[in-house]
């Protein structure tokens, strides 16, 4: 943990690589305002509490005061209503104590004619008693009468003794209410005993029916403080509104008792009622106080996350003794509580091995204590059951894993045995393809029944091989025949050190065959015993030209299958021929005549060189240069060989302008170097700045050196984006950047590109490194064969600090985990590294990428990020974070729009309609340079029913050749028939860049991969 502060803190002041600033004073500042701007926030929600508690407080006194209040009217109407009922109750008891004392002094005075007759009748009155009561029971509980129908009643009885007609009036009313005749009649003999009974029938079954009422009225909805709720939605409300909900509920109830005798009441009705509410009460209590610990413990663990997951294992520590209260007591006691959430949280993959040796490693200074001491050296055995947690979940993830990997593996082999089933052999990028796949999927190599399959190519090699073995035992295997483009890179590399022995046989038979036509064109001149000295310039321009035709036509035979002394014999032959019809006026070599014959004198020469539209001067001009380099392979090195027309051309190649056609003749010589790296050299030696590089060659450049051959060896779409994903993908417009931070960060790291660097630790703000090396010295392993999820560990662990080509530190890794730029499962390899390096990019420079601020704005939080880079000077990074913004809009980068489209419409659209020319495309570069017919043959096709031909199979007219004669000069393109309407495609990068209707058809800007640019005419764009 001590070593957090290697990455440093934010430099607000120039870097002074001689004194590092003081940041101490700053440093403890910030610390101090931070702590009190802390203070201030916990203050606030004290206050915020304390105000809410309060405001609480009040809502309970003033809901308190209602319900006190509510009750008193309810107690004042109860005890009048129950006054009212009492008095007449009295009013009656002295009515029938009057009658019964009448009865009694009757009684009394039969009684004194005989004791017996006294015996009986207390004997009697008593049983009657007894039955009456019995029979009030019964009466209530069969008939099923309420307690309001049984007032009704009796007081319609008590009022029939003085009123008849009162009697009847009570009776239809019952009648009309659904009392059958009979009940009535039943009812109304209920008295003394029997009424006494009804009553307490009536209180039982009051009680008994209380739950059922609750029950069927638990939807009811009730107002409360002008919110509606039910005796449902008021449990989760909160004890005063079940409280309010309960007492209206209770209160309803009730009403069908009124009348009955409070003695009734309480005994039976009231206890039976409190009964039911307190076993509610005691369940509402018991799920109150389970959803309050069940929300204080969500809380708990939300605030615990949060701390967690910002400052990782002190965070752990911070909550705990946030929440404490400060007691030890209250410390264990949270102590307890946090593992468990980290128990929680392990379950399900939230809190893993590395986290758990983080908080094993951080220091916790108890109370008294002089010094820190590891937690997990204090409270190990507390630990124990959170490591059993992450252990099963990982068991359980690993056996998952597995299961799944088995399975998909099972079917990845099962699907490439069908389709070489169906399909046959693999191609070589098919089956690199698939083992790619396979080591991305699943982090090994292929298996066997992965490898074992051979390729289609591995079959061509395989009898391509036999061919230059056969060629290396004669001795005739040449460099020339080796780069022909008939042979892999593989057989290339195989076969190099054979094709030198046979170049030095070779040369001497191309110099003797070159000789050879020398001697002819000086014969067809006139010039055989001429010295060198009194060779006119006509013979040294048509000598370049024959050169070049010889070297064309050996190429041809070639790589038709003739051996190369074959090749230039026959084509030696075919240019005598050609230079002996000259003599008369005919073909190439076609000398000037006068009268016939051929001219002498000054007139003399060739007719070819009189309508030079350029081509032959850039033809003589590259063989020029060819001979210069061939005298000195280093001359681009050391002198200016380029003239100031050349100059200009290379320049322009930075504002969009096509490269020149002798770029391409010195990449012929210098095939380990691209176009523009040669131009760098042309131009320097040449006292001129770099050029800018265009658009399209970003994608070249961005390609690794090791991977360009993939572009320019049997080009197409596949080859070309394999060598783009294999040179960092989406990371290739970040190239310059990236390379930039490891040349100051990973320069210790020479075998892997400095994807292996590590160091232990650093010092004075991440300027010194501790410990420095490679995964491969220090673990026997390199970082680029592990996962992420193991370096973590190795950074929790403490034996690692910064890791790979970029020096990503634990924290800062741990937390591009999180927001998921990268998985723990993930191989941390080139691909991985560049990614992450990426997203960091992004952090500090995401304003500029986005346009907001420009990138001087930027620097210094790259700085900060990369403590190698102050080092650097800030127009150099400046430069550097520009050339990554102008890549990434750049839509070369983007290989997936490298797809094959129809663009055009063969036609022969002239200023006089459709039809005015045969059906043809007429194609130029838009410098008006020369290019070979076959040139574009990579890039533009024709779609015919046979698939997508070359553009060179169409045909090309006599008056349709590059340099050929027309009414307004030369003619600077090429033509290529095909029948009207024939499609025009576009492929292996090539793109459309703008189109223009003109008199002559839609004229359609195309540009290549290499940056030339071509127009095309007498067709319609699509």
């Amino acid at each position: 943990m001590d070593q957090i502060s290697y990455q440093g803190y934010a430099q607000r002041t120039a870097f002074d690589p001689i004194q590092a600033p003081d940041q101490t004073a700053r440093i403890l500042a910030e610390g101090e305002r931070t702590i009190r701007g802390m203070q201030a926030v916990r203050r606030q929600e004290q206050q915020n509490r304390d105000a809410f508690a309060a405001g609480l407080e009040r809502k309970n006194q003033l809901e308190a005061r209602n319900r006190e209040s509510n009750y008193n009217l309810q107690k004042g109407f109860r005890d009048t209503y129950q006054r009212a009922v009492q008095q007449n109750y009295r009013t009656q008891v002295n009515d029938a104590n009057q009658r019964a004392g009448d009865i009694e002094k009757i009684t009394g005075s039969l009684a004194t004619f005989s004791t017996t007759l006294a015996k009986q009748y207390t004997a009697y009155q008593e049983k009657k008693n007894e039955a009456d009561e019995l029979a009030g029971y019964n009466a209530i509980f069969e008939l099923g009468i309420t307690l309001d129908e049984y007032n009704a009643l009796k007081a319609g009885e008590a009022k029939i003794d003085a009123f008849d007609q009162a009697t009847t009036n009570v009776t239809q009313q019952l009648q009309e209410r659904g009392v059958s005749a009979e009940q009535i009649a039943q009812i109304r003999n209920l008295s003394g005993r029997k009424a006494y009974g009804a009553m307490k029938a009536f209180a039982i079954q009051g009680a008994d029916n209380y739950p059922l009422f609750r029950a069927e009225n638990q939807d009811r909805e009730f107002e409360i403080n002008g919110e509606v709720y039910t005796l449902n939605t008021a449990r989760n409300a909160g004890p005063s509104i079940w409280a309010a909900v309960n007492a209206q509920l209770r209160t309803e109830y009730m009403k069908q008792y009124r009348g009955l005798d409070g003695k009734f009441l309480n005994e039976y009705l009231f206890k039976g009622m409190r009964e039911v509410e307190n076993q509610e009460k005691i369940s509402f209590a018991n799920d109150r106080q389970k959803a309050l610990a069940s929300e204080y413990k969500e809380q708990q663990t939300n605030e615990f996350v949060t701390d967690f997951k910002a400052t990782g294992a002190q965070g752990v520590l911070d909550w705990i003794q946030r929440t404490s209260g400060g007691t030890s007591v209250g410390l264990r006691n949270q102590r307890l509580a946090a593992i468990d959430i980290m128990v929680d949280m392990a379950a399900s993959g939230q809190f893993q091995a590395a986290d758990l040796e983080e908080l094993r490693g951080t220091g916790v200074t108890l109370n008294g204590a002089k010094g820190a001491k590891p937690f997990g050296e204090l409270y190990d055995r507390d630990l124990a059951k959170l490591e059993t947690a992450i252990n099963d979940f990982n068991v359980k993830e690993y056996n998952q894993q597995e299961f799944e990997q088995g399975k998909a593996k099972k079917d990845a082999i099962s699907q490439l045995h069908d389709f070489v089933t169906q399909n046959g052999p693999l191609s070589e990028e098919e089956k690199t393809q698939y083992e790619e796949y396979w080591r991305k999927t699943f982090r090994e190599h292929p298996p066997s029944d992965v490898t074992k399959f051979t390729t289609s190519e591995e079959l061509a090699d395989a009898e391509a091989k036999q061919q230059l073995e056969l060629k290396a035992r004669s001795g005739q295997l040449t460099t020339l025949e080796l780069m022909s483009g008939k042979y892999s890179t593989t057989l290339i590399n195989q076969f190099r050190s054979f094709a030198k022995q046979g170049d030095d046989a070779s040369k001497e038979f191309v110099t003797s065959t070159k000789r050879a036509v020398d001697q002819e064109l000086k014969k067809s001149m006139g010039l055989l015993a001429a010295s060198p000295d009194q060779l006119n310039g006509q013979f040294y321009m048509m000598q370049a030209i024959a050169h070049q035709d010889l070297e064309a036509r050996a190429q041809k035979l070639m790589k038709q299958g003739a051996e190369p002394e074959e090749a230039y014999q026959e084509a030696w032959q075919e240019i005598s021929k050609d230079i002996l019809k000259g003599q008369k006026g005919e073909g190439r070599y076609a000398l000037k005549m006068s009268g016939g014959q051929p001219a002498s004198g000054e007139d003399a020469g060739f007719q070819y060189l009189n309508r030079d539209s350029g081509q032959q001067q850039s033809i003589r001009r590259i063989s020029q240069i060819r001979n210069r380099i061939a005298e000195d392979h280093k001359v681009i090195t050391k002198t200016n060989i380029l003239t100031h027309d050349e100059v200009v051309a290379v320049k322009n190649v930075g504002k969009g302008g096509a490269i020149p056609r002798f770029v391409y003749a010195m990449n012929e010589m210098y095939p380990n170097m691209t176009p523009f790296e040669i131009m760098d050299i042309l131009m320097k030696s040449a006292g001129q700045k770099p050029i800018t590089r265009p658009p399209a060659a970003a994608v070249y450049e961005g390609v690794r050196p090791q991977f360009r051959g993939l572009m320019t060896y049997r080009p197409s779409l596949a080859r070309t984006a394999q060598a783009y994903a294999m040179s960092g993908g989406p990371g290739a417009p970040y190239k310059g950047l990236l390379d930039l931070i490891a040349s100051k960060e990973s320069s210790n790291d020479t075998v892997n590109g400095g994807y292996d660097s590590l160091n232990t630790g650093g010092s004075a703000g991440g300027h010194v490194a501790h410990g420095s090396g490679t995964g491969l010295e220090k673990f026997g392993r390199p970082l680029t064969q592990m996962t992420v999820g193991e370096v973590m560990d190795l950074q929790a662990r403490g034996v690692l600090h910064a890791s790979g080509r970029y020096q990503i530190i634990g924290g800062t890794l741990r937390g591009l985990v999180s927001r998921g730029k990268a998985s723990r499962s993930d191989i941390y390899d080139q691909a991985t590294q560049d990614k992450l390096a990426i997203a960091l990019i992004h952090g500090r420079a995401g304003k500029f990428f986005s346009g907001e601020v420009d990138a001087g704005a930027v620097v210094g939080g790259m700085g900060n990020e990369w403590i190698g880079l102050q080092s650097v000077k800030p127009q150099v990074l400046v430069a550097a974070l520009n050339t990554a913004k102008a890549n990434i809009n750049n839509p070369n980068f983007d290989v997936s729009r490298m797809k094959s489209s129809v663009v055009y419409k063969v036609g022969g659209i002239g200023p006089n309609g459709p039809g005015q020319y045969g059906p043809h495309l007429d194609i130029k570069q838009d410098n008006g340079k020369f290019f070979s017919r076959n040139s574009l043959d990579n890039y533009v096709g024709f779609q015919t029913l046979a698939g997508v031909v070359p553009v060179g199979a169409g045909a090309t007219v006599d008056g349709g050749e590059f340099g050929a004669s027309r009414s307004y000069g030369s003619h600077n393109g090429w033509d290529y028939a095909m029948p009207q309407g024939t499609k025009v495609v576009l492929r292996n990068g090539a793109w459309v860049v703008g189109k223009v209707k003109t008199e002559y058809g839609d004229r359609l800007t195309i540009a290549l991969p290499d940056g030339r640019r071509f127009n095309i005419i007498h067709g319609n764009a699509v």
